[in-house]
């Protein structure tokens, strides 16, 4: 096995799952991580239809692209507890469709205090408490993700509880699940940083959480902090797939955080750097 480029579908803005499983292929993308939005639901839908279910299934195998996972971003310690509530019942919805869809992951969003924004920072996300309410969320989730045979995939975010690949570590040792992978995004393991840096975070981070790894994203940032496409930053993706063929990651390299209009240029980029 390989790794394999793929793409956040949610960055097609198309009508249909067709239109935008065709817009991925136009691009040469076969694989994507999906969002329900892309099927005119909300994100963290409550209910999905078998005519939904099927429409996906059918357009997927029409254009012959595979998932390699789904959203499920919620704050998973939300101030507010009904906000915790309709995201475990929104992830249980999208993981009882996992299976016929053929979703292996479901990715999630470990939280922070900021009641409005699940992205920003709070000074109470490093306190003890934070993370005993991340691993108590995941009392939840865990026996969800069993049932359905599905992997959760959370991803080091600054602005989150797990906020770097470290806390990640702890996190893993400390739920000790197979059902938990790591979706490890280089562009989030610094702000401002210089290249050299830049590559000694990434070196740290794979072989901290090598064998967890279940999902790389192909964001960039550049050294002074604004977020890119990949290749325009200080993110060096000759350097990270050297890494991860060290550790023998052999899963998705996702592209998100770009414009449609951006893909083709990082699609270049990414392959020249995988030596394809």
């Amino acid at each position: 096995m390989s790794i394999n480029l793929a793409i956040f579908a949610k960055t097609y803005q198309r009508p249909t799952p067709e239109a935008t499983f065709c817009a991925a292929t136009d691009d040469e993308l076969r694989s994507l991580h999906f969002n329900y939005a892309c099927a005119g639901l909300p994100a963290l839908p409550l209910k999905i239809s078998n005519e939904i279910a099927a429409q996906i299934q059918t357009a997927a195998s029409k254009t012959q692209v595979q998932f390699v996972g789904v959203s499920a971003t919620y704050n998973m310690i939300h101030p507010d507890p009904k906000v915790r509530e309709h995201g475990r019942a929104a992830l249980a919805t999208i993981a009882a469709r996992c299976g016929e869809l053929n979703m292996p992951l479901i990715s999630l969003c470990t939280g922070t205090h900021d009641p409005d924004d699940k992205w920003r920072h709070h000074m109470e996300n490093d306190s003890p408490e934070s993370f005993s309410m991340v691993l108590k969320e995941f009392e939840h989730l865990l026996p969800i993700a069993e049932a359905y045979d599905v992997h959760l995939g959370i991803e080091p975010e600054t602005a989150n509880v797990i906020n770097g690949p470290e806390r990640a570590r702890e996190l893993l040792d400390a739920l000790q699940s197979n059902r938990l992978k790591i979706i490890l995004d280089p562009a989030n393991l610094f702000e401002e940083a210089t290249a050299s840096e830049v590559s000694e975070r990434i070196a740290r981070a794979v072989d901290l959480l090598g064998p967890e790894l279940a999902h790389v994203h192909a964001k960039d940032r550049t050294a002074d902090g604004r977020i890119v496409p990949a290749g325009q930053g200080a993110v060096d993706f000759g350097f990270l797939v050297e890494r991860l063929r060290a550790v023998s990651f052999a899963g998705p390299l996702v592209l998100h955080g770009l414009a449609e209009t951006a893909v083709p240029k990082a699609v270049a980029h990414l392959l020249h750097s995988m030596n394809l």
